[in-house]
Formats: structure tokens, C-alpha cells, sequence
């Protein structure tokens, strides 16, 4: 049974640009063998605008 390591990260971009801050979070994270694990969640707080996604990779 293989052992994974979590992490979650949070992207925020209250430009709307969402998805290229998150594809580039996702090619830095990538090249340590991250993957994403979970859809999205969003979030607003007052001004500032977000998503946290969990990543998990293989322990090594």
C-alpha cells in the first residue's frame, strides 16, 4: 500500500486570473511530484478572492 503526503495550497488572484496562478503553482509543485487531489474550494474574504486545492504526492 503505497503512503502519500498531503499539502494544501491556496490561490489567490483577485485579477480573476485564477487558473494561470494555479497552473503556475501546478508546474513549480509539479516538478516535485505533486498532484492535485480535490476539486477547488472557493472562497471570498472581504476583497480577496481564492481557492484552496489539496495536493498529494507519494512519500518518499
Amino acid at each position: 500500500m503505497k503512503e502519500w503526503e498531503y499539502k494544501l495550497i491556496v490561490v489567490e488572484a483577485n485579477d480573476g486570473k485564477f487558473i494561470e496562478e494555479f497552473e503556475r503553482k501546478m508546474n513549480e509543485l509539479g516538478k516535485e511530484g505533486w498532484e492535485a487531489f480535490s476539486i477547488p474550494h472557493w472562497f471570498r474574504i472581504g476583497e480577496t478572492f481564492g481557492m484552496v486545492v489539496a495536493l498529494k504526492r507519494p512519500k518518499i
